[in-house]
């Protein structure tokens, strides 16, 4: 940014590597929860696991609140929260983070669901069944940084002045709302791609073993029960395997939170540079040094609805059909009687009618 007396900086990054923050629950009605002593979804998972079985890992808030074990263990939350960089090293620590950044969001990388069938067993009729293993989301949350309200350390400029920065509250509070925006997006981007996938696998595997008539007929007809559950956008197309699939619809719901900063630059933050001498002075600033100031107002954080966005790019996904089911799913329908006797068939229209004159006569 160098000593630019007017720029505009983004007011958030998704460029740091990833490391654990809480998940967000969106508005209803795709609601989803978190633990409020470690904001873990990991120990969530285990935890509904314990309680209820695989069928409530990724379960609607109904179904938490009627099949945790301990009730009020659950808190709905409506933003994750950013972490405060405090001065006077904060913007600092952010900068070494993402270059010219006001606020830091790292991008997560959750293990995403899998489709695991277990060797199929073959039953005393001859045929065959097979079992389709629960999965579940690996936590990878994310974590985010905004600058505290107060004077920071700030790079010198190219030719060696002394500069800081100052963030006032209203400032701070738009970058940290802007980063809780890439927060917000994440968990839509995670419940689409990967939560709503685990809990149609799960129901699939909590309705039983799968019967077909060889071993590979049974894992055939195990894959089609998944295929079945799933949303219609995460069936995935026969050339790849399930997971590779949702790890790609998964980046492209991600992308989205991306495009805030480099695409649409809605969390631009504009500098002034203009600091008098006695605005410096009421700081504790030397007047030797730059003073620097995110202004407030600047950006288009809280005008772009997190689940607007990412909703929308999840629709633009094409919609894979189900596919031809295995041979042996197919049930023949049973043969119609041959006329028997005195048996007339009914002829269309008004054949009733026509017998019964038939017989008058």
């Amino acid at each position: 940014m160098g000593d630019q007396h007017q720029a505009a900086r983004p007011a958030g990054s998704t460029n740091a590597p990833a490391s654990p923050a809480r998940p967000v629950e969106p508005v209803d009605p795709l609601a989803l929860v978190v633990p409020t002593d470690a904001g873990s979804r990991g120990r969530l998972a285990m935890t509904l696991q314990r309680a209820a079985g695989n069928r409530a890992v990724g379960a609607s808030l109904a179904d938490i609140r009627s099949k945790a074990a301990q009730p009020g263990a659950f808190q709905i939350v409506n933003a994750v929260a950013s972490t405060a960089a405090p001065p006077r090293g904060g913007v600092q620590q952010i900068a070494g983070q993402a270059i010219h950044a006001a606020g830091v969001t790292s991008l997560p990388a959750p293990g995403a669901p899998d489709v695991v069938i277990g060797a199929p067993v073959k039953q005393t009729d001859g045929k065959w069944q097979a079992t389709i293993n629960p999965t579940s989301v690996k936590p990878d949350p994310a974590t985010s940084l905004y600058p505290g309200p107060g004077v920071h350390d700030e790079a010198p400029t190219a030719t060696g002045v002394a500069q800081d920065r100052y963030v006032s509250d209203a400032a701070s509070n738009e970058i940290k709302a802007g980063e809780e925006e890439h927060l917000t997006d994440l968990e839509w981007a995670r419940h689409l791609a990967y939560d709503q996938v685990a809990d149609a696998v799960n129901r699939a595997a909590a309705s039983g073993p799968l019967t077909g008539t060889s071993a590979e007929d049974a894992k055939a007809v195990a894959m089609y029960r998944v295929r079945s559950e799933v949303p219609d956008k995460a069936r995935w197309p026969s050339e790849l395997e399930p997971i590779t699939h949702w790890r790609r619809l998964y980046g492209r719901l991600v992308a989205v939170t991306r495009e805030r900063d480099t695409v649409n630059k809605w969390h631009n933050i504009t500098t002034d540079g203009t600091a008098t001498a006695s605005e410096k002075k009421k700081l504790g600033v030397p007047d030797d040094h730059l003073l620097l100031s995110y202004v407030a107002g600047t950006t288009q954080v809280g005008k772009h609805k997190s689940e607007e966005i990412v909703k929308a790019r999840y629709d633009t996904q094409a919609a894979e059909p189900m596919g031809n089911p295995p041979a042996s799913m197919f049930t023949p329908a049973p043969a119609k009687p041959g006329p028997t006797g005195d048996f007339e068939p009914q002829p269309p229209g008004d054949a009733v009618a026509i017998r019964s004159e038939r017989a008058n006569r």
